[in-house]
C-alpha cells in the first residue's frame, strides 16, 4: 500500500497500541520493525497503576539495550 501511495515503505514508523505485558512479544515486534509501543493503563488509582507502570520500565529498558 506504501509504494501504491509512492511512499518507501521502509521510511513508514509502525506503531503499537495497548499491548499486553509480554517482554518477548514486545522483543519480537522490535525485531520485525515496529518502532514504539504504547501501553494502556486503567484509570485506576496510584497503588494500581503504578506497578504496572513498573513492569513497562521493566520491559522498555530490556528491549532497548
Amino acid at each position: 500500500m506504501a509504494r501504491e501511495a509512492g511512499r518507501d515503505p521502509a521510511s513508514l514508523e509502525i506503531t503499537l497500541f495497548g499491548l499486553g505485558e509480554d517482554l518477548d512479544r514486545v522483543k519480537r515486534l522490535a525485531e520485525m520493525g515496529v518502532e514504539r509501543v504504547v501501553p494502556m493503563f486503567p484509570p485506576e488509582k496510584a497503588e494500581t497503576v503504578l506497578p504496572i507502570v513498573d513492569r513497562w520500565t521493566n520491559i522498555m529498558r530490556q528491549v532497548s539495550r
